[in-house]
């Protein structure tokens, strides 16, 4: 993980406003080929300037440069592979077969973990009349877990040629899975 700098320019140079520009810079490869004691001088250097560049800002401009830097590492922590989902645990499912359910949750590996919405996924797996309950939880760095629970059929009713099942709370639901 590289360590990650932001530096504000003065806009002026770019624009008369009066305003800042903001980049974002990885400086860890520059500083991994200097010296240790060279290195904390290097680091303390950016610091005094970002300091002194923060002074002359003011408040309406520290908090937008508050703003894209928590934006930017955020931005960088969604984007890293060691947060990418590697492994989708399903559990519950008895008649539902877990590559259904994982499509139905519309979540792929690979995808980002932290910017899966994981109500919008249970309210997806809710959709199927067949599911009574989802849940489904982040197992951080690279895990996601789906939990559902079926229904289960007290009484089965036939309607023309297809055979329904009836839970306890009236809801019908097919009693074989939609790929079958």
């Amino acid at each position: 993980m590289g360590l990650v700098l932001a530096v504000v320019l003065p806009w002026e140079k770019l624009a008369p406003t009066g305003r800042y520009w903001i980049a974002i810079c990885d400086i860890s490869e520059s500083i991994a080929i200097v010296h240790r004691e060279q290195k904390s001088q290097l680091l303390r250097f950016y610091e005094n300037k970002l300091r002194a560049l923060a002074q002359k800002l003011n408040p309406q401009d520290r908090l937008a440069v508050l703003f894209f830097g928590l934006y930017a590492v955020y931005a960088y922590a969604v984007g890293h592979p060691l947060l990418r989902i590697d492994r989708i645990d399903v559990a519950g499912n008895e008649v539902l077969r877990e590559e259904e359910i994982v499509a139905m949750a519309g979540v792929r590996k690979e995808s980002p973990i932290l910017s899966v919405d994981l109500a919008a996924v249970e309210a997806r797996l809710l959709e199927n009349p067949r599911v009574r309950r989802a849940e489904v939880r982040r197992h951080l760095p690279r895990s996601l877990e789906i939990v559902i629970e079926e229904r289960t059929p007290s009484l089965l009713v036939r309607v023309g040629e297809k055979v329904l099942g009836l839970d306890a709370d009236g809801v019908s639901f097919p009693l074989i899975s939609s790929a079958e």
